[in-house]
């Protein structure tokens, strides 16, 4: 009840309940946030089930590792990267921020990160695609290619590709599940992309090919 801003850190699957049990003990004005990287299903449980001047905005820090626990911590995490903000109603940029939007802005701006706004909605369909899809792949390319016979065979190359795969499976199980539909219809794109690939290979097609690996490499080079 002496908190003015608290931030749920659980599994996606346990931050709704969790807000909901601390709702009823909160002072007026109390802010409430997340760190899950799924908005859609967490904003609409908690729409109009607050108490009055009981606040939530989504929030999704865009930083972290494979690895989990103390022992992994590290003190410039979030320096530089980027957090999305979810408010219900995403203000025109015209217009100034709620003064709980904010607030919530200026804590994570004050750590070092740099605040992006956008609906639900829209941040589930951009994590399906690079968040939620990658971790997917990276499970199955494991499944497809490692076997007692080649692990030991599995270079850097590998190893970088496949590095999220060893994330926790209960809380992998709980984002793909909740962003289900977002993260189908980037698998489709996906599919469809592949075969594309599978296309060039099966016609032996060079120039095809080399067009498909030159539009990835240079759009994968905007990431540096």
């Amino acid at each position: 009840s002496r908190s003015s801003l608290i931030i749920f850190c659980t599994p996606v699957n346990l931050i709704v309940e969790g807000v909901l049990s601390a709702a009823p003990y909160c002072a007026s004005g109390t802010l409430m946030t997340d760190t899950g990287s799924v908005k859609g299903v967490i904003c609409h449980h908690l729409k109009n089930q607050l108490p009055p001047n009981v606040h939530f905005i989504g929030s999704h820090p865009l930083a972290g590792s494979e690895k989990q626990g103390y022992e992994n911590a590290s003190a410039d995490l979030y320096q530089n990267k980027v957090c999305i903000v979810t408010p219900e109603i995403v203000t025109p940029e015209e217009n100034a921020p709620s003064d709980q939007q904010q607030r919530l802005q200026q804590l994570w701006e004050f750590i070092g990160m740099k605040v992006s706004v956008m609906s639900p909605t829209e941040h589930d369909d951009i994590v399906a695609r690079t968040s939620h899809l990658p971790h997917l792949l990276a499970s199955a390319m494991v499944q497809t290619v490692l076997t007692d016979e080649t692990v030991h065979f599995a270079a850097s190359g590998f190893r970088d590709t496949t590095r999220i795969a060893a994330g926790d499976a209960d809380l992998w199980t709980s984002i793909l599940l909740d962003n289900a539909d977002a993260v189908l219809d980037g698998l489709e794109k996906y599919c469809e992309v592949l075969k594309e690939f599978r296309r060039t290979l099966h016609n032996r097609d060079a120039q095809a090919l080399k067009n498909l690996l030159q539009n990835a490499k240079t759009t994968r080079e905007q990431l540096r």
